[in-house]
């Protein structure tokens, strides 16, 4: 089945004989996919459950009805969860990283207010909440994930620490001599990190600074909070490619 014949439908508008396709998913079935009463789609809730569903009828306006075909399917939640804390950015590349997080498998996202976050990107509309939504959706569609990961209200680089509960907490820093992520990350997992030894990991937090950085006061109130500082090395990356990069070695040390 092609990866364009995926519907989200909340899990408010699923029943055991159909699922009801409203507003902007209906619009994608009637004006972008041409759908005809007849055809059948897949259907996913972001909770871990799909179905085949087939389309009773394409109304002039409003939802469109949709009748189950067969048994609905459960996805069993993921074993290892990875929470991504990105302080506000230019928003065209903050929406890059929610895309990519999203693909990437991070079930919540957290945006952080901090010292270098510029007053300008502080204030979120409704619009832009739902902006990011879509984007998510469309993403988690894309790549054929069943769980939509949550977005929360954006918090106080402080405050986030208390509020994540993780066994690993990394905090992606561009200081110099600070160490390298492979490094640290096979530290915590072999014990060498002042914890026991952590084979099996199931929370990951990875902080990801603005575009101005982390200022000195934050990086030393978070190592003294239980956080890693990690680098990628000599180069400074951006932070959109940070956030992918994080992403990435996390998965691949902790994910097991």
């Amino acid at each position: 089945m092609s990866v364009d014949r995926r519907i989200f439908v909340a899990a408010a508008d699923w029943s055991a004989e159909e699922v009801v396709v409203r507003e902007d998913q209906a619009h994608h079935l009637k004006h972008v996919l041409r759908a005809q009463a007849g055809e059948v789609f897949e259907f996913v809730d972001g909770e871990g459950r799909w179905a085949r569903a087939m389309i009773e009828e394409i109304p002039t306006r409003g939802e469109i009805h949709c009748r189950m075909q067969d048994q609905t399917f459960s996805a069993r939640p993921p074993r290892n969860h990875f929470v991504l804390l990105p302080a506000l950015i230019r928003f065209e590349n903050f929406e890059w990283i929610l895309e990519k997080a999203v693909e990437l498998g991070v079930t919540r996202i957290l945006p952080l207010i901090t010292a270098h976050t510029e007053a300008k990107w502080r204030d979120i509309s409704a619009a832009r909440y739902e902006r990011w939504d879509k984007i998510m959706v469309e993403a988690m569609k894309q790549c054929r994930r069943v769980h939509l990961p949550e977005i929360e209200k954006p918090s106080r680089f402080d405050q986030s620490v208390s509020t994540v509960e993780a066994e690993v907490k990394i905090l992606c820093s561009e200081k110099p001599a600070t160490p390298a992520f492979k490094e640290v990350c096979r530290d915590i997992r072999a014990g060498r990190s002042g914890g026991a030894k952590s084979e099996g990991v199931a929370t990951v937090g990875i902080w990801i600074g603005p575009e101005g950085g982390w200022s000195e006061e934050e990086v030393a109130w978070a190592t003294g909070h239980g956080l890693h500082a990690v680098s990628f090395g000599e180069r400074t990356l951006r932070a959109e490619t940070a956030a992918l990069a994080a992403l990435c070695l996390a998965q691949y040390e902790f994910d097991r």
